[in-house]
């Protein structure tokens, strides 16, 4: 899945390997701090809080942890992470529209720029994300869209903080 030797045998699937959302908002209400919490910590977590319709399977999983560790040590110990599973298994939203949102909310002064094939998707991936910065249910309530801003592909944060997708 990931760049790595180890994922030639992978983790089989199990219905406890899926995360589901909580089942009632009285529920919701009650861990609503805690589960801000755990978005903010947590890559899953926070996909989660902000699609509750999102599923993790075992090899998203995989996935955001390597991207946490991406967020956590900066260029330090990561230059590259190459992500191969087939269409239509997640990659996009998990690297392309929630890693960006998650990452600009724990480091609202960073500057983040995503490359795709095309300007279209480009654009389509910097909308999507720009929606979930803007959403009530983004967990990082200090951070929010500068109030002139209104483009897709480009656009910056309160804090300083900037989102440019190319293609």
């Amino acid at each position: 899945v990931v760049g790595y030797k180890t994922m030639n045998h992978p983790l089989p699937q199990t219905s406890s390997s899926k995360i589901s959302p909580l089942s009632s908002n009285d529920d919701l209400l009650k861990k609503s701090s805690t589960l801000q919490k755990k978005a903010q910590a947590n890559l899953i977590a926070f996909q989660i809080a902000t699609n509750p319709q999102y599923e993790a399977n075992w090899h998203h999983r995989i996935i955001a942890r390597e991207l946490e560790k991406i967020e956590a040590f900066g260029d330090r110990d990561y230059k590259v992470l190459l992500v191969f599973v087939p269409p239509r298994h997640g990659k996009s939203e998990l690297c392309s529209i929630g890693f960006p949102a998650w990452y600009l909310g724990r480091n609202p002064t960073k500057e983040i720029i995503t490359v795709s094939y095309s300007a279209e998707l480009a654009q389509d991936f910097g909308g999507k994300t720009r929606s979930v910065v803007s959403s009530e249910s983004y967990p990082f309530n200090e951070i929010s869209l500068k109030e002139d801003e209104q483009a897709k592909a480009k656009w910056r944060t309160n804090s300083g903080g900037s989102y440019t997708s190319v293609g």
